[in-house]
């Protein structure tokens, strides 16, 4: 038993050496394969924009038209009268100046940039295509090095059908 087990294992393996081996192919042709690939580069565009823009002198005006409206709410009315219309007067002026803001008249410019990318395209080296003939037959592979000289070493494998 243990002889006939040696055996059959001996067979196997015999089998398979015999299957297998090296030989010599031609190569015939050797082309570079190249991919597109798109292409990104960012580049920074800036531009001006006009923003509305508050003056620090807003309470000056407000002083300046309580002031005025004060000094013609003085001109009209008498005793107490009068002196309630030139507290209105001035109340009046300093809103009125307070609304006239300058939001409307002062405008300022404000630098804005912002990033954007410029695509292209590149052809960009993939692999080779490497062609070979071995026993009158066609054959070919992709491989990413080039192959050296004019025959490769191949591995044949025989099998029954």
């Amino acid at each position: 038993m243990k002889k006939s087990v040696f055996l059959m294992i001996t067979a196997l393996t015999t089998t398979a050496i015999a299957d297998t081996y090296t030989d010599t192919a031609t190569i015939t042709n050797v082309d570079k394969i190249y991919t597109k690939q798109k292409v990104s580069e960012p580049y920074e565009e800036c531009f001006y924009e006009t923003v509305p823009s508050r003056s620090s002198s807003g309470t000056t005006d407000q002083l300046l038209g309580g002031l005025i409206g004060g000094a013609i709410g003085n001109q009209f009315g008498g005793g107490d009268g009068k002196k309630a219309l030139t507290v209105i007067g001035a109340l009046l002026g300093a809103s009125a100046a307070g609304e006239n803001t300058y939001e409307d008249r002062y405008q300022s410019k404000r630098k804005v940039c912002e990033t954007r990318y410029r695509s292209s395209y590149s052809n960009i080296f993939s692999h080779y295509e490497v062609s070979y003939r071995y026993s009158g037959l066609k054959h070919s592979y992709t491989t990413k090095y080039r192959p050296r000289g004019n025959d490769i070493k191949i591995k044949i494998s025989v099998s029954p059908k």
